[in-house]
């Protein structure tokens, strides 16, 4: 059975069955039993999404354990929220039957993949130095734009007619 470990040590097991899909699906609008990936894409990029499913999923065990809401939620940040999600994903599939299992696992094993190519990529860019030096140059750029506005305004605002006659001599 899928488990994961939250960062204060607690084992939380997941097994899905049609009723936990169920309070999921009204409560949180995730269908769990959808295999189109849709549900994997929701709580991939919506961490408290996740948490909350979790907890619906974990509610029973977080009784025998003691564990309120909050803290179930305060004990799922960082790597335990990655552990939580590749928990979920397996018992995603461990729902299914064989043909449909192996079809779920397969597709979550090409999103990981995809995914961890994407973050390669974004790291190799975030780390190149020349985004640094065109980070610089554009804020550059925007500072002086922004400063030759203001002098534009400040030009305007002392070439204005009352303020270029010549005060008259007694």
């Amino acid at each position: 059975m899928p488990s994961f470990k939250d960062t204060r040590g607690n084992e939380w097991l997941l097994r899905l069955d049609v009723g936990k899909i169920r309070d999921v699906r009204e409560l949180h609008k995730v269908n769990l039993a959808a295999i189109d990936g849709t549900a994997y894409d929701k709580l991939e990029s919506d961490p408290e999404l996740l948490v909350n499913v979790l907890w619906t999923l974990c509610k029973s065990q977080a009784g025998e354990k003691s564990v309120s809401e909050v803290q179930f939620g305060e004990g799922l940040v960082g790597d335990a929220i990655d552990n939580a999600t590749a928990a979920m994903l397996e018992a995603i599939g461990d729902f299914f039957p064989k043909s449909k299992r192996q079809m779920i696992q397969t597709l979550a094993q090409k999103t990981r993949a995809m995914r961890d190519v994407g973050l390669a990529k974004a790291m190799a860019k975030l780390n190149d130095p020349e985004l640094e030096t065109r980070m610089q140059e554009a804020m550059d750029r925007k500072l002086n734009a922004d400063v030759e506005k203001i002098l534009t305004q400040f030009d305007s605002a002392t070439d204005s007619p009352a303020s270029s006659e010549s005060s008259p001599t007694p």
